[in-house]
Formats: structure tokens, C-alpha cells, sequence
């Protein structure tokens, strides 16, 4: 298939601290340089999506926040897929403990975040965990880098309320809230991230990619914002050296971040 570019914008920005806990974005001084993401092959054809992981050999895809389904790297065919109301939202394969990781919540007023533990195999949930005490939203995006897993609010109807980022330990132990910022429109509503090259990489409901790396006070910093005019907004994976991204209303697309 032939490749398609789709020019982006990569926005490098300061940070304002408003309050001990709430960081507003500033755009002062900003650096806008043209970039280009790299649209390559279409893997499948799916039109909604939550979150997108794999464990080398196979996909994990949470369609809805009910729907989840397994897919073979080598060919994208479905060889599982469960059903568990309202348990699956962004989706991350935890290597270190052969599970997958799965965060969502109750995205509406009185707000509840939660994780799912499932096993890969079956995609069963083995453990539900309570973390409505950690956040002021449900949650939807999460990860595990050295160790640590950092979750991320999300809500609906685009409410420009801050949304953050939390840490916790492997066993969900709070550490400590690792970034905040206010959201508009969906910017900043997380959705969905993925880890290469010791960074994070987190969409948002509005299209943006966000890079971050972990400071040694363990909190986050914001290298660099992709903006996919809102293209890519959903789940994000990495595997095979590309980065896998669903794109809306579309499939799940190989897609190279410059």
C-alpha cells in the first residue's frame, strides 16, 4: 500500500504552575516546527476503539468500554474476544507480570475510576481495583515504565475541568499526582498511551499525541505535542519498530511518528 503524509504540528511549550497540584498550559514563547507522522498500511478495519496493546504476538483491543478482542500480530485474525460490562477503557500489556492492564471508570457525575487486571489467555478479569479515592474523573489511559504505573483521567462531554496524571506502585500503592492540565474540547481528556524508548507516548480525545519523559522526581515533563488534526485519538501501540495507532472512525493503521 502506498504511504500517506499527513503533515502535523509538534508544539514545544513552558509550563505555569497555578497550584501546588495544577500546571495551565502556556503557549508563550512556543517553537512551532512542521513535522510529518507517516501513514502506512492499514491493519484492520475497526470503527471505535478505547485502547490497543500487544505482547509481541498478539493485539489487545478494547473496541468499547464492553468489548474487548485478541488479534494475531502476524495476520491481525481475532482469536478471542470477551465481553465485560463497563470494565475496559485504555489498555496496556504489563511484561513483567504477563497481564493486561485495563482503566476506566464512570465517566459522568458521581465519577469512579477503576483498574481490571485480565488474563491474557482467556480475557478474563482476575482483579478489579478501586481508585476512585485517587481521582476526581474516571480514568482511561494507562501505563507501566520502571516499575511504576501512571494513570490518566478522561470525562465526556468535552468539560474543561484539569485532568492529570497519577502514579502508583505495582501493587496500586498512590505514590504521588505526576502532571496536570486544564483540557478544552477533549485536549487532555486521556485516552490511551504506550511506551517506547523509555517515554511516554499518550493520545487525547482531540487528536493529540503527547511525549513525556519521567523527571527524577518522578513526575512527568512534556517533550513535545503531536497534533494529528484530530486523525488519531484512540488507542496507541508499539510493536514491530512502528508505532500502531486506530484512527477514528477508520482502523488501526501503521503509523511512523518523525
Amino acid at each position: 500500500m502506498k504511504n500517506v503524509c499527513l503533515k502535523i504540528i509538534v508544539i514545544y511549550f513552558t509550563l505555569s504552575s497555578c497550584s501546588s497540584e495544577t500546571e495551565n498550559l502556556i503557549y508563550s514563547n512556543r517553537l512551532l516546527v512542521n513535522k510529518e507522522i507517516i501513514e502506512g498500511e492499514k491493519l484492520w478495519d475497526t470503527k471505535t476503539n478505547q485502547g490497543l496493546t500487544n505482547d509481541g504476538t498478539h493485539y489487545y483491543v478494547s473496541k468499547t468500554h464492553s468489548d474487548i478482542e485478541k488479534r494475531k500480530i502476524i495476520d491481525h485474525s481475532i482469536t478471542l474476544t470477551n465481553k465485560l460490562k463497563d470494565k475496559y477503557g485504555g489498555i496496556f500489556f504489563d511484561k513483567e507480570t504477563n497481564e493486561i492492564l485495563t482503566a476506566a471508570g464512570v465517566y459522568k457525575w458521581p465519577y469512579k475510576a477503576y483498574v481490571n487486571k485480565l488474563n491474557k489467555n482467556d480475557l478474563s478479569s482476575t482483579l478489579e481495583i478501586d481508585l476512585s479515592a485517587y481521582f476526581n474523573h474516571g480514568i482511561n489511559a494507562i501505563v507501566k515504565l520502571n516499575g511504576i504505573i501512571y494513570i490518566g483521567e478522561t470525562a465526556v462531554e468535552y468539560d474543561s475541568l484539569p485532568k492529570k496524571w497519577a502514579s502508583f506502585d505495582s501493587n496500586f500503592n498512590y505514590i504521588q499526582d505526576v502532571y496536570s492540565s486544564t483540557s478544552e474540547k477533549g485536549i487532555n481528556d486521556w485516552q490511551d498511551a504506550t511506551i517506547h524508548n523509555n517515554k511516554i507516548y499518550a493520545t487525547d480525545h482531540y487528536g493529540f499525541i503527547n511525549i513525556f519523559t519521567i523527571k527524577k522526581d518522578g513526575k512527568f515533563n512534556l517533550e513535545s505535542i503531536y497534533n494529528s488534526n484530530k486523525n488519531y485519538h484512540q488507542g496507541i501501540t508499539f510493536s514491530n519498530g512502528i508505532f500502531k495507532l486506530h484512527k477514528s472512525n477508520d482502523g488501526v493503521y501503521n503509523i511512523k511518528i518523525d
